[in-house]
């Protein structure tokens, strides 16, 4: 009693214990690295931002000090929000156990997407992008398909002995 028997494996009930322990180990430290991407993103963030000001600067427009925009200031809010949300999310990513070259790998796979936006508004694509964009979709594919494959494990329903 106190053994879990799997195939050829033998588990002691502290053992089992300590490999709960350590999943919820991983599970904080997924968090903390997740918070720590997060803040990671707001500095750059602001660092783009006050560097961007610098340039900006114009001492005779008080009182925000900036040089007139020549675009309006809704369009770069839009790029502002899509690329803070973009980053944060790309950090995100990571709390579902995703592998840095496998995340990179996917970041790569927006080429489809952008080649049938393009498609939709009327951009023509040559057949060599046509066929290049399709050849990196299944590398992307491939490669996402693989690493999950690695990732499973076939789940091993051990019984208690004495039950």
């Amino acid at each position: 009693m106190g053994f879990v028997q799997c195939r050829t494996c033998q588990w002691s009930v502290h053992s089992l214990h300590r490999l709960s322990f350590t999943y919820c180990e991983q599970d904080i430290a997924s968090h903390i690295i997740n918070l720590i991407g997060t803040l990671l993103t707001l500095v750059q963030f602001l660092f783009v931002a006050a560097t961007s000001y610098v340039s900006q600067f114009d001492y005779s427009r008080p009182p925000l000090f900036l040089t007139p925009n020549h675009v309006p200031i809704r369009r770069w809010l839009v790029n502002v929000v899509l690329f803070f949300c973009v980053n944060v999310l790309n950090n995100h990513a990571f709390s579902y156990s995703i592998s840095v070259p496998v995340h990179i790998i996917l970041r790569s796979g927006g080429s489809i997407t952008t080649m049938l936006a393009g498609s939709i508004w009327g951009k023509k694509y040559t057949r060599t992008q046509i066929i290049a964009v399709h050849l990196l979709t299944i590398g992307v594919v491939v490669a996402a398909w693989s690493d999950a494959q690695v990732k499973v494990r076939p789940l091993c329903l051990c019984h208690a002995s004495g039950y």
